[in-house]
């Protein structure tokens, strides 16, 4: 960022961590509000990119923290209402598109809730998103009602999991028939409410999500990823789950093969 210069350093506390940010002369600025909330932010004197950036709270979660830079949510609750506040600076990830400087992942997942908000996939409100070369800040709404399936799975073990498999399977199908590829397809980013005999089905977490032509071939490695790491699905509840995403009540010779090594499928090692 050429010429640009430090204002002051932000120390962000929390119980457990803190982080230091350096705040930039060449700020962040809005590019997304959505009107419905501007009030709300207003209110609670959290419209600006600056007082958002200076927000101290307890995080969600401990910030990740990679090659330099972090990245935190915090968990706001406004008027009745739930949103999460996430933050980065420096956190960029490379692509092909951005094969050197990278790309912040709050941007991407930006870009990729846009292209969404008109697909058959349900995904978190976007609320607000600020940006500059280096920093990052976004705010989603909280999926009211909602829980991710794995939490769901592990309070409801002895109930029969078809209907949620059928849901899932359902909305993963969805989602690759936009031409998306989430990439972290893991049952804890796939939030879940029961509604009647069914489910309802949203997703979180698009940082590292793309758009692509070959979708086709694409879609294997999502599913392999949320099998593998699904442990609290047995083989059977693996093979109900595939046969709904294709949309068939029995595997023909390929599909059978390619389940074999999909319900196989052990963790990646780190």
């Amino acid at each position: 960022m050429a010429g640009s210069k430090p204002l002051n350093t932000t120390c962000i506390d929390n119980k457990n961590d803190s982080v230091k940010v350096t705040v930039l002369q060449n700020h962040l600025s809005i590019i997304f509000l959505a009107p419905e909330h501007k009030e709300c932010l207003k209110k609670h004197h959290l419209i600006t990119p600056e007082a958002l950036w200076a927000y101290k709270g307890d995080w969600f979660e401990t910030p990740n923290r990679k090659r330099g830079g972090w990245s935190g949510v915090n968990y706001l609750s406004l008027d009745g209402k739930g949103f999460y506040l996430k933050r980065q600076h420096n956190y960029q990830r490379r692509s092909s598109r951005h094969p050197i400087m990278g790309e912040p992942t709050y941007l991407r997942e930006y870009k990729m809730l846009q292209y969404l908000q008109d697909k058959p996939v349900l995904t978190p409100e976007l609320v607000y998103f600020a940006q500059n070369q280096h920093q990052s800040t976004m705010i989603t709404a909280e999926l009211a009602g909602f829980v991710s399936a794995d939490y769901w799975l592990s309070r409801h073990a002895d109930q029969d999991k078809k209907p949620l498999l059928l849901a899932l399977a359902r909305a993963v199908k969805a989602l690759h028939q936009t031409g998306v590829e989430h990439r972290a397809l893991f049952l804890k980013h796939l939030f879940v409410k029961s509604v009647g005999n069914g489910f309802e089905v949203a997703m979180i977490d698009f940082e590292k999500a793309r758009r692509t032509p070959l979708i086709g071939l694409n879609w294997i490695f999502d599913v392999k990823r949320c099998l593998q790491r699904a442990t609290q699905l047995t083989a059977t509840d693996k093979a109900d789950f595939l046969k709904a995403y294709w949309q068939t009540n029995a595997f023909n010779w390929w599909q059978q093969k390619l389940s074999r090594w999909l319900i196989k499928a052990r963790k990646e090692k780190k």
